[in-house]
């Protein structure tokens, strides 16, 4: 049994990152990582931990890694979309601005989850340690 070191909320992230790369991208590379984080998951989390609805809590984390990366994948196609890209602050750019700056806000927003997500799964599993993010994106701003 291969064992990876990394707490309960790092694995969980990480295997649904590996499973939406699998699909998205689809390198022997992403079949290898997704298998290894599957296999943690099966028995280093549910074998372990079986009181919680792992597979829930699963859905949820690839639910919200599959949203940042829609949200980035927009982000990074919206700046094709300035008129001049060199001038970023160019009133020709107005209206593409404000929607990128939404979606940064949307992208900090649903990375906030994930951090407080892996919080909980290392909160209930008592692996790891309390991501704490101050002065960060991911940080839930006022």
């Amino acid at each position: 049994m291969i064992k990876i070191n990394r707490d309960c909320g790092d694995i969980i992230d990480r295997l649904t990152i590996a499973e939406l790369k699998t699909k998205r991208i689809g390198t022997e590379e992403n079949f290898k990582e997704f298998h290894a984080f599957e296999k943690a998951f099966v028995e280093e989390i549910k074998t372990q931990y079986p009181q919680f609805p792992w597979d829930s809590i699963k859905t949820l984390m690839l639910s919200i890694n599959d949203s940042i990366w829609q949200l980035e994948s927009g982000l990074k196609s919206g700046k094709e979309e300035l008129k001049n890209p060199i001038y970023l602050l160019d009133e020709d750019n107005k209206e593409v601005l404000s929607k990128i700056g939404l979606t940064t806000i949307l992208i900090r927003n649903f990375n906030n989850l994930r951090v407080q997500l892996k919080n909980l799964i290392n909160t209930l599993t008592k692996t790891g340690f309390i991501d704490v993010k101050k002065n960060h994106l991911s940080e839930k701003g006022d």
